[in-house]
């Protein structure tokens, strides 16, 4: 984990989810803010700095943040071009860049909020870049750490 400003961490694997090509690393604490996930029908904001949006329109402008090639801290920005549900699992299409070391950045509104993350792109075309919707990663860490 490389927290901004260039402090690292190493981190571990705590729960994958192959299906929706997501993955929780732990990491000790870096001194940041942690984000609280709430219910997708809740827009409560607590202890965070970001949200994840569960509102999205064709067009809305999103953008991308990862380290691409090695370049840290990379944003891209585009619009939602689709929302399309690919093998069970709900995805937004963007046309902001998501290349190598993207993956798993988050996709944001212009809110601030997490509205996906990053995952794939067709390469034999231009522009087709994917994300996997907020609701879907609020499903999957509802599912791996729900406490009963």
């Amino acid at each position: 984990m490389i927290k901004y400003g260039g402090d690292k961490q190493d981190g571990h694997v705590v729960a994958v989810d192959p299906k929706r090509d997501l993955a929780v690393v732990g990491v000790r604490s870096l001194g940041v803010r942690s984000l609280r996930v709430m219910p997708p029908e809740s827009n409560e904001m607590i202890n965070s700095r970001a949200r994840f949006g569960t509102r999205l329109t064709v067009g809305e402008r999103v953008v991308v943040i990862g380290h691409p090639k090695g370049l840290n801290w990379s944003l891209s920005r585009g619009i939602v071009s689709a929302v399309r549900k690919v093998d069970g699992v709900m995805h937004l299409q963007t046309d902001a860049a998501v290349n190598k070391g993207n993956s798993g950045g988050p996709i944001l509104n212009a809110r601030g909020e997490i509205v996906g993350v990053a995952t794939w792109v067709v390469r034999e075309a231009l522009d087709l870049n994917f994300g996997v919707m907020s609701e879907e990663v609020l499903g999957f860490l509802n599912e791996r750490f729900q406490r009963h």
